[in-house]
């Protein structure tokens, strides 16, 4: 299967996240899929991944920034529809070669908005398989901004052309409880590569096979 896999940054830029997407790309590759990261920043790093970068995608623009003060003074999506046709249109030229997008946090965290959008398009359109990994929402906590209102509340939206996947069971409870839905919604944990994680060489690694 050919898998792309999305968020905001990626390694070396440090984060909870990052190392996930990092680490599942590379143990989907070792499974025998094909595999890209594409992220906002990052990249430049010595992996055997691909990774593409578009600045477009990154939760700390300044073009971004911009927009969400614009959008949170009008409510209103409208000043950010040029971005989110010229991210939709990216992200498709980006994975018009691929079966599934995993997209990690952009459909349930206010940090990128129009990338938010341009993935609910997407999806809407039927061009690719999406599914949205889903770690957190600001939604869960109370000390948040009030975001019951446009553009932010599409973040507790739940779109029936997307699949969803939670980190652990309690959270499936939080999305489940958040979206009014369960539908379409798994756990995965996120998982770690041992291989990776531990920094473990070639003949290591044989040895620790030929024990099991």
């Amino acid at each position: 299967m050919n898998i792309a896999i999305c968020h905001y940054s990626c390694p070396p830029v440090v984060g909870g996240v990052e190392v996930v997407v990092l680490q599942q790309a590379r143990m989907l590759k070792k499974y025998g899929h094909r595999v890209k990261i594409i992220a906002g920043k990052g990249g430049g790093i010595s992996t055997d991944v691909d990774i593409e970068i578009h600045p477009l995608l990154s939760s700390a623009g300044e073009e971004i920034t911009t927009l969400h003060e614009e959008m949170e003074r009008t409510n209103s999506i409208a000043p950010m529809e040029p971005i989110v046709q010229l991210i939709e249109r990216f992200l498709i030229s980006s994975t018009k070669s691929f079966d599934t997008l995993i997209a990690h946090n952009v459909l349930t965290m206010p940090y990128n908005l129009p990338f938010t959008y341009a993935l609910h398009s997407i999806a809407n359109k039927g061009l690719i398989n999406i599914v949205s990994w889903n770690h957190d929402s600001p939604y869960f906590y109370d000390d948040y901004p009030c975001l019951d209102k446009l553009p932010w509340q599409i973040l507790k939206h739940k779109n029936e052309k997307i699949h969803y996947v939670c980190i652990s069971e309690s959270r499936k409870r939080d999305f489940a409880k958040l979206y009014n839905s369960d539908k379409n919604m798994h756990v995965i944990p996120n998982g770690i590569d041992p291989e990776y994680f531990l920094d473990l060489n070639p003949s290591t690694i044989r040895l620790l096979e030929d024990i099991k």
